[in-house]
């Protein structure tokens, strides 16, 4: 039976490195891979979760990165990609995050990213965001707090100086939660052009560049729901650094016309050792969280 996101949902239990993946302290195992080996991946047993991190490490990655499909965002890239800016918190490059709003038209005044880019006493710090243009151009802005939801992992920010539409134009919210956004696609009739597009400045040593190149999974789609139904789980790749970046489904409506929606923020990256074709999962945080809080900030 398939689920309301039209793909059959994967009952598997994820090994989620959540920020890094060299948290392994905190994974959760399902009965069935408390066998020798966790399957698919290079023999890596269940011993080596635990003491032998630096091995399970090393042949994640070498995983990870044959098996990478990311493209690097260039001057032929959508342009709703504009919309992704590097988040220096201090000084210190740290997150993703992008210019919302709920109207192609508008200036953009705040950004989306994940609370857990701050730590305790970043309140204190400069905070600042910067966008390139496809042509090279870059827009610098400093940043205050509007809102911080650690319970659902997303922060509010808002610029000092807007950013006029001309300049920049703003990713437009869903009004719609990620699954009701799907199911309107589908009544459009429209799920051959639809598009699901995971960004952000990954900080991996390939693709990413230490977070100075942005990426992007276009190949890729939802795969289920996790608590609370806010936390939704997808098969595409990243890396930290993406964090706070926007997830984004395009398609062509049934008027013809095109439309780049924001649908979320990223949240952390997973290893699922039960799906030999897919064995990466990333999870992001759906607009429905976020929904009000936007509006406020956006009304102000």
């Amino acid at each position: 039976m398939k689920d309301k996101f039209g793909v059959r949902m994967k009952f598997v239990v994820a090994l989620v490195l959540i920020g890094s993946f060299q948290l392994f302290a905190d994974y959760c195992i399902g009965e069935d891979s408390f066998g020798k080996e966790v399957i698919g991946i290079g023999g890596i047993t269940n011993e080596d979760l635990i003491i032998n991190q630096d091995k399970v490490l090393g042949i994640l990655n070498e995983f990870k990165k044959n098996n990478d499909q990311r493209k690097i965002y260039n001057k032929n890239s959508e342009e709703f990609l504009e919309t992704y800016g590097k988040l220096k918190i201090g000084g210190v490059q740290k997150c993703t995050a992008n210019i919302v709003s709920d109207n192609v038209e508008n200036d953009g005044v705040i950004v989306t990213t994940s609370a857990h880019c701050f730590e305790p006493g970043d309140d204190n710090k400069s905070m600042s965001v910067e966008f390139t243009k496809r042509d090279g151009t870059t827009i610098f802005r400093n940043l205050s707090m509007e809102t911080k939801n650690d319970k659902h992992d997303f922060a509010i920010l808002r610029l000092d100086r807007k950013i006029l539409n001309r300049d920049l134009k703003p990713l437009v919210r869903s009004e719609y939660d990620s699954e009701g956004l799907l199911e309107e696609i589908e009544l459009d009739d429209a799920e051959d052009s639809m598009i699901m597009t995971f960004a952000g400045f990954s900080a991996d040593s390939i693709a990413g560049d230490g977070g100075k190149n942005l990426t992007y999974d276009q190949n890729c789609e939802l795969t289920g729901r996790v608590r609370e139904g806010y936390f939704v789980e997808t098969n595409c790749m990243s890396y930290p650094g993406a964090s706070g970046g926007a997830v984004v489904i395009s398609y062509d409506d049934y008027k013809g016309v095109h439309k780049d929606l924001f649908v979320g923020v990223h949240k952390s990256g997973s290893f699922n050792a039960y799906d030999k074709e897919n064995p990466w999962r990333a999870h992001f945080v759906d607009n429905a969280a976020m929904y009000k809080d936007i509006e406020k900030a956006l009304a102000k």
